[in-house]
């Protein structure tokens, strides 16, 4: 665009732009979008000086690239290991571990080794360790329209809404968009809750639709989370 406008600008004005203006002018916008872009997304671009000429890295600072390096540092691990820098990054942000490694090993106990199944999971952190197809985004602004984001949270709504087991084993098998092998929700005595964000709906499940003859449920996974495994 600037290297269109410039010439265009020089045409017009009383006073011709010198030679190489529009070069210039392209360097200049080139600088400030990449210093913005580097200050924006780049971990550890705000410190903070030292008396003796030093500076240390602002951790605590509240600058949104801080925030994201923090977070990338402070990630847990299946099992809720963390990483080497998370005590530094936890003055920062402090992520709950989401247990990737108990939700795998209790469905691979049902379905198998190396099992892909169609999953419903309430937190995706879920997927930045297992390659299980998602049935749905918990972020309906984070999702692609070809996606069907609210197609799919319709069906689910309707899925919480069937209140005989045997109903809602064979709805949920056999959705618009496949089936759901795995529902990972969140126990909130006495419904399992699956909440999306930026919506202020929250869809709640209750464990009787999960009946033993078409799911094995586990109920006792950390942070309150429980997984109901289609047989």
């Amino acid at each position: 665009t600037a290297f269109d406008v410039a010439p265009a600008l020089a045409r017009r004005a009383a006073t011709p732009f010198p030679r190489g203006a529009a070069a210039a002018t392209i360097a200049i916008v080139l600088v400030f979008a990449g210093y913005t872009y580097w200050h924006a997304v780049m971990p550890g671009v705000l410190w903070t000086p030292g008396s003796t000429g030093e500076a240390k890295l602002n951790v605590a600072a509240d600058g949104a690239s801080n925030i994201q390096a923090a977070r990338a540092h402070d990630q847990a691990e299946p099992y809720g290991n963390r990483p080497r820098f998370s005590g530094s990054a936890s003055q920062v942000v402090r992520t709950p571990w989401f247990p990737a490694g108990p939700v795998q090993r209790a469905v691979e106990s049902v379905l198998g080794k190396y099992a892909r199944p169609r999953t419903l999971s309430y937190d995706e952190q879920l997927f930045a360790f297992l390659p299980w197809r998602g049935y749905i985004g918990v972020e309906r602004s984070a999702s692609g329209g070809p996606v069907r984001w609210d197609d799919r949270y319709a069906e689910l709504t309707r899925l919480s809404e069937i209140t005989d087991p045997a109903m809602f084993a064979q709805a949920s098998a056999h959705t618009r968009f496949g089936p759901i092998d795995v529902f990972v929700l969140h126990g909130e005595k006495p419904d399992l809750v699956w909440r999306p964000l930026g919506l202020p709906t929250t869809l709640r499940f209750q464990p009787g639709q999960f009946d033993s003859r078409d799911f094995v449920v586990v109920d006792h996974l950390p942070g309150s989370t429980v997984v109901a495994i289609r047989r």
